[in-house]
């Protein structure tokens, strides 16, 4: 059985109970489950946090590996 990593989408800052959560295949690269689910990008500021760090734009080709939690604040 193949592992997932979970995905928080967070869309509005000031209730953070509103969220959105996806899994994908531990092994996937961040990048490809953003240009799947964002195509268009972010039309504001975003943060992404990966195991509890700001993971940076340059820094978005990682690879998922079974324990990361990754929350995305737009």
């Amino acid at each position: 059985m193949q592992t997932k990593v979970t995905i928080s989408t967070f869309s509005n800052p000031f209730n953070l109970s509103q969220k959105d959560v996806e899994y994908v295949d531990a092994g996937s690269c961040f990048i490809d489950y953003l240009s799947l689910r964002y195509p268009e990008g972010f039309k504001r500021p975003t943060r992404v946090i990966l195991n509890g760090s700001t993971l940076e734009v340059y820094n978005f080709d990682v690879i998922l590996n079974e324990n990361d939690i990754v929350e995305v604040q737009i």
